[in-house]
């Protein structure tokens, strides 16, 4: 195979071509190429070789400023592995492949095109702290800034050291009563629209028809993908809503690492024996605190269900701690019951 080393940068394929006068280097066919890490990422990495490898199957085309690469196409580092159908990066700032300006290499843009699939790993003191799989049809990403876009309909899956999200914590059990230490708990979303969000902040967002599934898991393979809530294990819930926002707290607390969630647009919630009905939810995992409110006329509802006779608790604004089972009402409108009569209070 013949082979280019630039720099930091080395690249093998069957046929690799080189032409100087028009800045341009491309292989044929079947190739990869070894790359350096963003000196930001390679800072977190100190005992690991600060080094990604690229691998295509069709074709890989370099203009000194942005490479492109076809057909099963693969970004691996260290925590992270990127798949999809086309990939292309542009550096901020060319390189001179004459060698008479090799500037440092720093990726200014990232597109992935067609199957996109990101698997990445958080590393703690510890060891493993979270999994994450991200699947959608069109991804980009500036590594600078951390911002991403991309387009669905897609999923992501989350598996992560925690106490599980509100309504997972079981009504039978004692008020104040805390969840086994260093349980891993499962986040799936799927969504239709698009996706939004900043990897240095943690941050995405999930857009039109969102599902939502929550629960704690065995082991770092298990996924709770369910249709029936009441399938779900013990903790389990699951959530349906028009928007979904995630923020992964950077701070490490004793049991894992702490998450926000917000939803909007008609959000229903339903697990264990408790079930929720919002325009707008937000729960905050390190206060172990859950927000619900009403819009207009609409309040927001919160209920246990599972036998005739139950009531459901109405207020435009409704916060819950799920722990000590404590509940705050703001504009309380009573309680409906399953027979239909209101009991005002």
């Amino acid at each position: 195979p013949a082979r280019i080393r630039a720099r930091q940068v080395d690249i093998e394929g069957q046929a690799v071509h080189l032409d100087r006068a028009a800045n341009r280097v491309w292989v044929d066919g079947t190739g990869f190429a070894r790359l350096p890490l963003p000196a930001q990422v390679a800072q977190q990495l100190p005992h690991q070789v600060p080094q990604a490898t690229l691998t295509w199957q069709d074709r890989m085309e370099f203009d000194g400023q942005t490479v492109t690469c076809g057909e099963q196409v693969t970004l691996s580092g260290p925590l992270q592995r990127i798949w999809c159908q086309q990939l292309s990066a542009e550096l901020r700032e060319p390189i001179d492949l004459s060698g008479a300006r090799l500037p440092e290499i720093a990726v200014n843009r990232v597109e992935a095109h067609g199957g996109v699939r990101i698997e990445n790993k958080t590393m703690g003191p510890q060891g493993l702290e979270s999994l994450d799989t991200i699947q959608l049809v069109q991804l980009s990403v500036w590594p600078e800034s951390g911002q991403l876009v991309g387009a669905g309909p897609g999923s992501l899956e989350t598996i992560r050291y925690g106490r599980g999200v509100a309504l997972a914590v079981q009504p039978g059990a004692a008020a104040g009563q805390e969840p086994a230490p260093h349980q891993l708990v499962y986040l799936g979303v799927d969504f239709q629209q698009k996706i939004e969000g900043n990897l240095h902040q943690r941050q995405i967002d999930f857009r039109e028809r969102v599902r939502a599934t929550f629960g704690p898991v065995t082991d770092w393979q298990q996924r709770l993908r369910v249709e029936d809530p009441s399938l779900l294990p013990e903790g389990g819930l699951m959530m349906t809503c028009q928007q979904l926002s995630v923020f992964q707290i950077v701070k490490r607390f004793h049991d894992g690492l702490p998450i926000e969630i917000t939803a909007l647009g008609d959000v229903l919630i339903r697990g264990g024996e408790f079930a929720a009905q919002a325009h707008r939810m937000s729960y905050d995992q390190a206060k172990d605190l859950l927000v619900l409110e009403g819009q207009g006329r609409a309040n927001a509802k919160l209920w246990r269900h599972g036998g005739v006779g139950q009531a459901a608790t109405q207020a435009q604004k409704i916060q819950f701690w799920p722990q000590s089972k404590r509940v705050k009402l703001d504009g309380f409108q009573g309680a409906v019951w399953d027979g239909g009569s209101t009991a005002s209070g």
